[in-house]
């Protein structure tokens, strides 16, 4: 496939990939999908029973020539539940997830400037990967039989960790004044490497009780703690001093919180 020639302009088909005919979103592009899942339950002794789950997807763009070309994900998850006492259990669960997917496009730069600043036409593909780690594990628990056997208390908690990292190779050498090579990472370009990882820790913490007046009602009651810590460098740039030229900073930072919600629920079963 030949790439742009040194007379495009920005509304040539092609330019930066951005209308090339090969280039499609990949949720409007032709997929082709492999899946696999597989499960395992073995019930050690009359109160311990083990789950483990695994699913593995492969994707592929076989039309695209620009854009997402392939990504995969896998997942493997493990829980096991020991009952206890005939009215209580406890639960524990780990979850592991892994994605990766890779983009191509291609960059073209026109020729600029005269004399000893001119900057020749050039241009060449480039790829991006985008990977993400993510780990969740928990602790749940219940038990009935209290108040007469009508209350039944819960309680659950889950703490995920999730890493997004991006790189980029360029495939092609930038150009300085005067058609000086430029390497991709030299500060002039940054266009290049690999960048700090973005991080999405999270905590949640539940705990409830359900009170069943007789067999047609019964009334529920739960508190929810959820607590979110991210770090992204993309709020760098809203933030004075590292803000880009040219843009007003708005001190806008990383969407980090803490929730807390008080439920409360009745309901009424018809006979």
């Amino acid at each position: 496939m030949p790439g742009p020639s040194s007379s495009q302009t920005s509304t040539t088909p092609g330019y930066n990939g951005g209308n090339y005919n090969g280039f499609m979103p990949f949720f409007e592009a032709s997929r082709k999908q492999f899946v696999g899942k597989a499960n395992a339950n073995w019930q050690a002794t009359e109160q311990l029973g083990f789950n483990l789950g695994g699913k593995y997807t492969n994707d592929t763009y076989p039309d695209s020539t620009y854009g997402v070309q392939n990504g995969y994900s896998w997942s493997l998850n493990l829980d096991s539940t020991y009952a206890y006492a005939e009215d209580g259990n406890v639960s524990a669960y780990a979850t592991q997830q892994n994605m990766q997917r890779t983009l191509n496009d291609y960059y073209f730069k026109a020729a600029s400037g005269s004399g000893g600043s001119a900057i020749p036409a050039y241009g060449g593909g480039w790829n991006n990967t985008l990977t993400t780690n993510a780990t969740t594990v928990g602790l749940a628990a219940k038990q009935g039989g209290y108040l007469s056997g009508k209350l039944t208390v819960t309680g659950d908690a889950t703490f995920s960790f999730a890493t997004s990292n991006y790189g980029t190779q360029v495939n092609y050498t930038p150009l300085a004044a005067g058609g000086v090579a430029n390497p991709c990472n030299a500060p002039a370009n940054m266009t290049c490497g690999n960048l700090p990882g973005i991080k999405n820790n999270m905590a949640a913490i539940k705990i409830g009780g359900i009170y069943q007046v007789d067999k047609n009602n019964r009334f529920g009651l739960q508190y929810w703690f959820q607590h979110l810590y991210s770090n992204d460098y993309y709020y760098n740039g809203y933030q004075a001093g590292t803000n880009p030229a040219g843009m007003m900073p708005t001190q806008q930072t990383n969407p980090s919180y803490n929730v807390n919600v008080f439920a409360v629920n009745y309901t009424y079963t018809f006979d």
